[in-house]
C-alpha cells in the first residue's frame, strides 16, 4: 500500500524516491484475478492500440497502457486491464504512483470476455462486456468514439456500464 497523503508529504524528494522504488510492481497472485486467456488479452491490446494510435494522431500527450499497478495513498493497490492518464509524459512505466506522478488516472476500463450466448435466431456468438471507469474531472476521446464519432475504441462492446472510479 502507498503512503497516506500526510505520510508522503512529510518525505524529502529522497525518501519518496526510495518509496517508490520500494512499492512492488506486480500483484500477488491473491490480489490478481486468474488468467483469462487470448480474448481477454487481445481485448485489452487492440484498446490499449487503438487509443495510443488515437491520440497520436490527435497529437495530444496522454499515457494509455494497459495491466499496471495503481498506487493510491493509503489504498490497496490495482492494475485495471486499460488506463489513461492525459497531460503527462509518455513514457514507459513499471507503475502508477499518483502520489509522484502528481494525478491520478483519468480512465479505465476492465475488459470481460464471457461464454457464448444464444440470439432467438439459435445462432451463437461471443459475448463481451466492457466496464469503463471515469475521473470525475476528466473525460476521454474514447468516449466520443464508442458512440460513432470517427475512429479509436476497436472493442466490440455489447453491455456497457459506467461509474465513478474510486480514489
Amino acid at each position: 500500500m502507498a503512503p497516506t497523503e500526510a505520510e508522503w508529504a512529510a518525505l524529502s524528494p529522497e525518501a519518496r524516491a526510495r518509496v517508490v522504488a520500494a512499492l512492488p510492481a506486480s500483484m500477488t497472485d491473491a490480489e490478481a484475478s486468474p488468467p483469462e486467456g487470448d480474448l481477454h488479452y487481445d481485448g485489452k491490446n487492440d484498446v490499449r492500440e487503438t487509443l495510443r494510435t488515437w491520440f497520436t494522431r490527435l497529437g495530444q500527450s496522454v499515457y494509455v497502457t494497459a495491466s499496471l499497478t495503481v498506487y493510491y495513498a493509503g489504498q490497496p493497490r490495482f492494475a485495471p486491464d486499460v488506463l489513461a492518464v492525459r497531460e503527462v509524459s509518455v513514457h514507459d512505466r513499471m507503475k502508477w504512483v499518483v502520489s509522484d506522478e502528481g494525478k491520478g488516472l483519468d480512465w479505465v476500463m476492465e475488459v470481460h470476455v464471457g461464454g457464448a450466448r444464444t440470439h432467438g435466431s439459435g445462432t451463437r456468438e461471443r459475448r463481451s462486456e466492457t466496464r469503463e471507469r471515469r475521473s470525475e474531472t476528466r473525460g476521454c476521446a474514447c468516449r466520443r468514439a464508442r458512440r460513432g464519432a470517427r475512429g479509436a475504441c476497436a472493442l466490440a462492446s455489447r453491455r456497457v456500464t459506467r461509474d465513478k472510479l474510486s480514489s
